[in-house]
């Protein structure tokens, strides 16, 4: 059948500033049944402020049962999601209305399209993060594969059915694309989102030249085998040695 609502997932950690106002734009949408924040193990008041907002809360890591990756809480909120369809979004991104019944109307229209991803823009950004918002557009309309932060979305029924979401620390966003790939036809939206420069503050030469690095050495890496995501999280995380900035941006 035609799909008609949305499950939106929104990996948290440490985002009581901005977890509540997310949470409320995303539920202003019709098309938007319900948001699921899957939270880690937050120091602050992300899990108060996002129940606050009227998001469902699914708790991740507590206790040490889960290792951290921002992929292990997507796959915890996407077991407890309903929607015909679910829309991966991190809580830095702005969503405009208009991108829920793009997503649908496509959907409705090409029943062989198992999802796709949401083009993005950096807010406020220079020149050269208006190259990396095309080199993201460019990666995703040629190649299919998308990033995080480009609002990955695809039909929930398919995907649980045969476990194609991977539970990962990293590269999940990149394994999600393939796996949707291979089992049906993807497509990226222009335009859309906003994300938060704040990743970007700082270093984003080096920054923008080890995500490259990370990216083609799993692409290189799945070619013989299972790749260890969890040394590449360690390694993303390492120079500043703060493993918790970057799970939910």
């Amino acid at each position: 059948s035609a799909p008609q609502t949305i499950s939106v997932i929104v990996p948290a950690l440490n985002e009581e500033d901005r977890i509540a106002a997310c949470c409320e734009a995303l539920l202003a949408s019709d098309a938007v049944m319900e948001v699921i924040v899957s939270a880690g193990e937050s120091q602050d008041n992300t899990v108060t402020e996002a129940q606050r907002a009227g998001a469902r809360v699914v708790e991740c890591g507590s206790g040490g049962k889960l290792k951290r990756g921002r992929g292990i809480q997507i796959d915890a909120g996407l077991q407890q999601a309903s929607g015909d369809v679910a829309v991966i979004v991190h809580a830095d991104i702005q969503v405009p209305p208009e991108s829920w019944s793009r997503i649908l109307e496509m959907l409705q229209k090409n029943p062989n399209v198992i999802g796709g991803s949401l083009g993005s823009c950096f807010e406020g950004g220079g020149l050269s993060l208006c190259a990396v918002g095309l080199l993201n557009d460019i990666r995703a309309g040629l190649f299919s594969i998308a990033f995080g932060d480009q609002l990955q979305f695809f039909r929930l029924a398919p995907v649980m059915e045969r476990s194609l979401f991977p539970a990962i620390p990293l590269m999940e966003d990149v394994e999600l694309s393939i796996r949707l790939y291979g089992v049906g036809r993807t497509v990226h939206l222009f335009g859309g989102a906003q994300v938060s420069m704040r990743g970007w503050h700082q270093k984003r030469l080096p920054r923008a030249i080890l995500i490259i690095r990370l990216f083609g050495s799993y692409l290189f890496k799945r070619l013989w085998g299972p790749v260890d995501t969890e040394a590449m999280y360690r390694r993303y995380y390492q120079p500043s040695g703060d493993y918790t900035a970057l799970d939910s941006d």
